[in-house]
C-alpha cells in the first residue's frame, strides 16, 4: 500500500490516536464519501444520491431539521442530535404538513430528510454544518433570489411552533442539491451496508471479506473497523491512511525506518 488511502466509517471515534494528523470531517459517512470523490464539501450533491440510492424518481433536496435562535436583528441555527424516535415524530408531523401542498418528503435518517422539489426554484446552501452557530443574514440573502425558500424555511418555523411538540425541532435547514454528473473511477471497498452507495458513486466497487487485498483500493468504506480483519487493520494502521469518522477525521502516516532516520538527519541543525 503506497499510496494514500482514504478509509472512511459510519461511527464516532474515541479518541485521536498518538502523532496522527488531524483533517477535516464532514460529518457523515456519505458526505465523507463524496468529499474524498472530489465533490465540492460547501455544495455536495448528497439529495441525488441519497434519492437514487432510495430509487425515488424527480429532484430531491436535503432537509435538515434544526433548532433556530433569533438575535437582534439576525438568527443563528443549531445542529440537533435527534434520536431516531424524536427524528420519526417531528419527520411524521412536517411530512403530512407538506402532503396538504402535495410536496413528498423521504425519510433517510434523523438528520437527514429528502424533499422532493420538482417544478421548484433551484437554491444555492451550504451544508448545514457550514451554517450553524454563524450569522444566517448573509447565507438566507443569497440562497434564492426568487424568495421561495427563504418563505418555506420561514414557513416551517411557523408550523413548528404552532404544534407544541417535545422537541428542540423549531424548523429546518434547506441544502444539497449540487448535480452528480457521472460516476467516479475511484477504486472502492464496501462492506455489505454501504455497496449499493459505493456502487451509485464509482463504477470500480468491490464487496469487502477477509480474502480481499485493500491495497489495491484507494478508498474504503465500513460501519466499524470491527468489520475489518486483523491482518487488514494492522495493514491499514502500517500505512499512509486518512481516517474519516463522523465527528473527526485524521491521517496516520506510519513512516518506514529509514525515511524517519533521514528526516531525522535533515533537520539535525
Amino acid at each position: 500500500m503506497s499510496n494514500k488511502m482514504d478509509v472512511i466509517i459510519n461511527k464516532d471515534s474515541i479518541e485521536l490516536p498518538e502523532k496522527s494528523q488531524p483533517i477535516k470531517s464532514e460529518g457523515s459517512l456519505v458526505l465523507n464519501l463524496l468529499e474524498c470523490l472530489g465533490f465540492d464539501p460547501e455544495d455536495p450533491p448528497i439529495a441525488q444520491v441519497l434519492s437514487n440510492l432510495h430509487q425515488l424518481s424527480g429532484s430531491w433536496l436535503i432537509l435538515s431539521p434544526v433548532r433556530w435562535e433569533a438575535t437582534h436583528n439576525d438568527g443563528l441555527i443549531e445542529q440537533i442530535n435527534l434520536s431516531e424516535d424524536e427524528s420519526q415524530m417531528c419527520f411524521k408531523a412536517f411530512a403530512e404538513y407538506l402532503s396538504e401542498e402535495n410536496r413528498t418528503l423521504h425519510y433517510h435518517a434523523p438528520d437527514l430528510w429528502l424533499l422532493c422539489c420538482d417544478n421548484l426554484p433551484p437554491i444555492k446552501a451550504k451544508p448545514i454544518h457550514y451554517v450553524a452557530n454563524k450569522s444566517l443574514m448573509p447565507a438566507l440573502s443569497t440562497i434564492d433570489a426568487t424568495m421561495f425558500w427563504q418563505k418555506f424555511i420561514t414557513e416551517s418555523q411557523m408550523f413548528f411552533a404552532s404544534q407544541g411538540m417535545a422537541s428542540a425541532v423549531n424548523g429546518v435547514w434547506v441544502w444539497g442539491g449540487a448535480t452528480f454528473s457521472e460516476k467516479k473511477m475511484t477504486s472502492i471497498c464496501a462492506d455489505t451496508s454501504h455497496l449499493d452507495l459505493a456502487k451509485l458513486c464509482s463504477i470500480q466497487v468491490k464487496a469487502y471479506s477477509p480474502s480481499v487485498e485493500i491495497s489495491e483500493f484507494q478508498l474504503l468504506l465500513i460501519d466499524d473497523t470491527s468489520s475489518l480483519s486483523a491482518p487488514h487493520l494492522q495493514q491499514l494502521n502500517k500505512n499512509n491512511v486518512n481516517w474519516y469518522w463522523n465527528n473527526r477525521g485524521y491521517n496516520q502516516n506510519n513512516l518506514n525506518w529509514i525515511t524517519r532516520f533521514w528526516r531525522t538527519m535533515i533537520h539535525a541543525d
